[in-house]
């Protein structure tokens, strides 16, 4: 392409301003402003041509496994009557190519050269209208223990050393946060492949209708079929999902195949209000806001859990001082200052963190001894020996580690240890009052420990890199799906080179939604003849 349509198109991808994109072609940079709508318009003709459902970036070779994200997306837009405001539903499909595939070449139509700069959309018209049936679950829990969920969190080797490394062996600050020692410690492939993610056309309906829910799935088993998979992967919030519930149970047959999974980014939300509400009033906001860790503007969204990054940073960093206080109290209490300075490997680890080192430091005889020992007066806390202040603390050290975990099983995509933290996080978002996770969460842990038997093959696909997206090339650092669509398609939509301005205007819409892969592309290319790669604003942060 032309270096003057290459700068118009990424100018107008990455800010959406006409503006910008007029002064430069008054300067003989770049093309006009209404030839890149021009531009754009063949565009999203083409992809229209080419596939009525498939993103136009989705290979049909070499897939290993596609799942799908469906989600809400409201504009409130300043309108005389307050009504008529942007409530839709975007979708996304995320798929996991073979290692040795290659990129799949689609067969290019030609579109006639034109002066249109307006898309006209399929007309969908309205959505054929679903009764909600309230209808019952058709599995029972007989074989709940069908899948090994016996994960032992207190024996995790990954997590008691980077404790002591954490505690210990950190005085050079080689020992990384939670999520940067699970990269370091990670056993998978040094450079996996990020997933590739399309987006979908978006539905013009608001997703609380049980009509769209209902599209949601028929076009997920559309293009689930198209690829050649035989169970339709899906993922949606609990307020989606409890709707998906119903339309699956109330007709088993049409949708045997179908598996409604729960946002892991959402639930893990529900659990941070839940352990905020059961610290309420036990000092730990003062803790919080005294150190600094916290403004006092932002304590109500991190208690309750609004705030993700803010919530998970403050219960990491008052678990990792609690931690520290309590191995402090074991050194005094045991007097194992002689046996410390024995710990040659765990040593090594903290100094040269990687995942050789921890197998060493796990297979040495004092190492192993010393995480005997604490653990023994860990159960003794747990057990009220010392008091109750110190086992309420503890106890909610045990909260947050049932978070971390959950956290490293998608991070990890470890299906044994999701479904295991999963079933620990069940009993205070019921104590907690949060009631529809409580009620859902046992249901979706049961329908995980029956996969096996109810739907065959399809552990394999969850096992496969089936419920989290990887969106770098870090090991050990893969995101829940219902997080990537907010930080992708939601994102994009309301930032800079979004739809803000034309929402309501269904053909400029849908053209923003065809073209983004091939407009993204485009910019990729002229970020790299910058040598701008690095800095560029899709890149992974």
């Amino acid at each position: 392409m032309p270096k003057h349509q290459l700068l118009g198109l990424t100018l107008h991808h990455v800010t959406g301003k006409a503006e910008v994109v007029t002064m430069l072609h008054r300067y003989g940079h770049c093309m006009s402003y209404t030839g890149v709508l021009e531009l754009e318009t063949a565009m999203a003709n083409q992809v229209q041509q080419q596939h009525s459902l498939l993103p136009s970036n989705i290979s049909t070779v070499a897939s290993r496994v596609v799942h799908f994200c469906w989600d809400n997306f409201d504009l409130n837009e300043e309108t005389p009557s307050g009504g008529g405001t942007t409530h839709t539903t975007h979708g996304i499909v995320i798929q996991e190519l073979e290692n040795d595939a290659e990129t799949e070449q689609h067969a290019e139509y030609q579109v006639p050269k034109s002066k249109i700069r307006s898309f006209k959309a399929d007309a969908e018209g309205p959505l054929p209208f679903v009764r909600k049936r309230n209808a019952e679950p058709v599995f029972s829990c007989e074989d709940e223990v069908s899948t090994n969920t016996s994960f032992d969190f207190s024996t995790d080797l990954t997590r008691q050393l980077w404790l002591i490394c954490r505690a210990l062996f950190n005085n050079n600050c080689t020992v990384p946060d939670w999520s940067g020692w699970l990269s370091k410690m990670s056993a998978l492939e040094n450079n996996p492949i990020p997933s590739t993610i399309g987006y979908m056309k978006p539905i013009l309906h608001a997703i609380t209708d049980c009509a769209t829910v209902k599209k949601c799935i028929t076009t997920s088993m559309a293009v689930t079929q198209q690829l050649s998979q035989e169970y339709t992967l899906i993922t949606m919030d609990l307020a989606a999902a409890k709707i998906a519930y119903d339309i699956i149970w109330g007709d088993t047959d049409l949708h045997s195949k179908v598996i409604v999974n729960l946002g892991p980014f959402h639930t893990m939300c529900s659990y941070l209000g839940a352990l905020g509400k059961m610290m309420s009033g036990s000092g730990f906001e003062d803790i919080v806001l005294e150190s600094g860790l916290c403004a006092s503007g932002s304590i109500d969204q991190v208690m309750s859990g609004k705030h993700y990054n803010r919530s998970v940073r403050v219960h990491q960093r008052m678990l990792d001082a609690l931690e520290r206080l309590l191995l402090t109290s074991f050194r005094n209490t045991t007097e194992t200052n002689s046996v410390i300075d024995s710990l040659h490997e765990a040593c090594t680890l903290g100094s040269e963190p990687s995942s050789a080192n921890l197998e060493q430091a796990g297979a040495s005889v004092n190492v192993r001894n010393f995480l005997i020992e604490s653990e023994k007066f860990k159960v003794a806390v747990r057990q009220g020996e010392f008091g109750k202040t110190p086992q309420f603390w503890l106890q909610y050290c045990d909260c947050v580690w049932t978070l971390l975990m959950f956290q490293r099983a998608v991070k990890e995509n470890n299906l044994d240890l999701f479904i295991a933290s999963m079933r620990k996080m069940c009993g205070l978002l019921f104590s907690a009052d949060h009631l529809n996770y409580g009620r859902y969460l046992p249901l979706y842990y049961i329908q995980l420990c029956n996969l096996r038997e109810s739907h065959p093959g399809a552990e394999m696909l969850m096992r496969d890199c089936g419920f989290s997206v990887a969106r770098s090339t870090v090991p050990g650092c893969r995101i829940p799906i219902d997080q990537t669509i907010e930080q992708t398609v939601n994102r994009s939509a309301k930032t800079s080179g979004g739809i803000i301005g034309f929402s309501r205007n269904v053909g400029a819409y849908h053209r923003w939604c065809l073209t983004r892969h091939k407009r993204a592309t485009y910019a990729e290319a002229t970020f790299d003849q910058l040598d701008m790669a690095d800095d560029r604003m899709e890149g992974h942060k």
